[in-house]
């Protein structure tokens, strides 16, 4: 799907998110958007149909039509929506004046609160990652760069095809850890998104550190 043919359903999910100044509509639309996002993270989009969305949110078909165009738009949203808050409150933690060791912990301890209060919208999205939608992609895009750029800061600003390359894999290899948590979380387990925040910095930090460091001995072959 382009974003062409999402923008009839934009238009109409739009009183509820908050142009028209009610917080009730928008209060109502996240709600929505979660509850559906419940449903499809339990049975997987292709085998969730709009009329089980329907009794799920007790919303009337043509009331869940009010917001939303199709199904593929209801995912869309849920899509959108999810990066667009995640990726602005990242941006906000990038513009603080802090060394790029706080920065770094600061985007990590955010991005499993927000994915602690998400934990279905999570699933949505990276089960439905290759869904056609640009501006989502577009959004994902921001949030790599945001990261790699820390990455690139925490290594050395390196610069040239083989520092390119490794950033890359690096930024990588963090948002897997990101990414899949969901698959193992339990905060009765693991405690706090803060408390997992600061292992989980500690452990990238290290082996980047150990990373850009080593490699200038990586030549070396024992005698």
């Amino acid at each position: 799907m382009t974003d062409k043919m999402v923008h009839a359903g934009r238009r109409k999910a739009r009183k509820s998110d908050g142009v028209d100044g009610s917080r009730v509509d928008g209060e109502r639309f996240d709600w929505l958007l979660a509850k559906a996002s419940t449903l499809i993270a339990s049975q997987g989009f292709h085998h969730t149909s709009m009329r089980e969305v329907s009794r799920a949110t007790g919303y009337s078909l043509a009331g869940l039509y009010h917001y939303f165009e199709s199904k593929e738009d209801l995912l869309f949203q849920i899509q959108d929506r999810f990066f667009l808050r995640l990726v602005q409150e990242q941006e906000e933690i990038c513009a603080r004046r802090a060394s790029v060791q706080e920065r770094f912990r600061a985007l990590i301890e955010n991005h499993l609160a927000f994915f602690a209060r998400h934990a279905d919208e999570l699933k949505v999205c990276t089960y439905e990652m290759h869904a056609p939608f640009e501006r989502v992609a577009a959004t994902r895009k921001r949030y790599y760069r945001l990261m790699a750029d820390v990455v690139r800061e925490l290594v050395g600003g390196a610069s040239g095809r083989a520092a390119d390359l490794r950033v890359r894999h690096q930024t990588m290899f963090v948002f897997g850890a990101l990414n899949w948590i969901f698959m193992w979380y339990d905060a009765r387990k693991d405690g706090s998104p803060a408390h997992l925040a600061e292992e989980l910095s500690r452990f990238i930090l290290n082996g980047l550190a150990r990373t850009s460091g080593s490699r200038r001995g990586e030549a070396r072959k024992p005698r």
